[in-house]
């Protein structure tokens, strides 16, 4: 299976981290956002934030599953274009995955599966 990550920019490390875990199950990780440097939101920054959205949509497309990892209600970071990247891949018939809160509605539709916590969904793909 070939997984998108869809987080927040802040979570680089820990979405690394759960690539790698992802990999150690023979399945891979379509984000390549998680290795972004960040100092490189220097002058282009424009440029590149549309460079990485064009990247991300072909990796959302290339996806088998989308994993929107979900902030906690009356998070500073309520905005991110994580939830513009579940409800494309929901909008493309993609499987989609909540990890650790229902942020909005769209993490209740049928068929949108949730999960509490990285671990308990790690249990449920082994």
């Amino acid at each position: 299976m070939k997984y998108y990550f869809a987080a927040l920019l802040s979570r680089q490390a820990e979405m690394r981290c759960c690539r790698r875990e992802i990999e150690l199950l023979d399945h891979s990780v379509t984000s390549s956002w998680v290795n972004v440097n960040l100092s490189s939101f220097g002058e282009s920054a424009d440029a590149t934030r549309a460079a990485i959205a064009g990247e991300s949509l072909d990796e959302i497309r290339s996806a088998d599953v989308i994993i929107l990892f979900a902030e906690p209600r009356g998070s500073a970071n309520i905005g991110g274009g994580r939830h513009f990247e579940a409800g494309l891949g929901l909008g493309l018939g993609k499987k989609v995955v909540v990890i650790g809160h229902r942020e909005h509605v769209y993490c209740c539709v049928p068929g949108v599966d949730f999960y509490n916590s990285w671990d308990e969904f790690l249990e449920s793909i082994r």
